[in-house]
């Protein structure tokens, strides 16, 4: 039997990236189909809504993604992609602590996982720039709103620049 190559790509991101989302998952599977691909070689996406896995009640959701999702720092590929937000804040003791701080949300945890990673996955971060527009609920907490997009901006231009030693608005890679 044909030895198989597994190249597993994670991809993280808030909610506010969910057709960006779907798009990546997309490319993911077309290179699948390419005919330039070597024998044996295939990409998996990996993602908490592309992977299965037990969702035990005894379980918070981010506990069992984190016990049934491959990590992103165990992955040969972390793709973050972000717009307005930079997600939800995960309650506490549901994650080991990294460089994301004691109060982290989902993706920056995620971010940190995989660069901090011994694998030496390779990092891509990208940021949409549509204007941010705000929903009901951001009118509920304009504060708040702000905070998410202000943090979008810094965390994906200068930390990700400083961290991946990569300039260029957002974009960066290293492992």
């Amino acid at each position: 039997m044909k030895e198989q190559r597994v190249i597993q790509v994670f991809v993280g991101s808030p909610g506010d990236v969910a057709e960006e989302r779907e798009r990546a998952f997309d490319v993911i599977k077309s290179i699948n189909r390419d005919v330039l691909l070597p024998p044996g070689w295939r990409f998996e996406g990996v993602g908490w809504d592309q992977t299965h896995y037990p969702k035990l009640a005894w379980l918070s959701p981010q506990e069992a993604i984190n016990q049934g999702v491959p990590q992103p720092g165990d992955c040969d590929i972390a793709v973050f992609l972000f717009w307005k937000r930079v997600g939800t804040p995960l309650p506490p003791g549901s994650f080991t602590e990294n460089d994301a701080g004691p109060e982290p949300t989902g993706s920056l945890w995620e971010f940190y996982h995989a660069m901090e990673s011994a694998t030496g996955s390779w990092v891509l971060v990208y940021r949409c720039d549509r204007t941010p527009e705000m929903s009901d609920k951001d009118f509920e907490d304009p504060v708040g709103f702000g905070q998410q997009v202000k943090g979008c901006l810094l965390y994906t231009s200068d930390a990700a620049d400083e961290c991946c030693g990569v300039g260029g608005g957002g974009v960066g890679g290293g492992g």
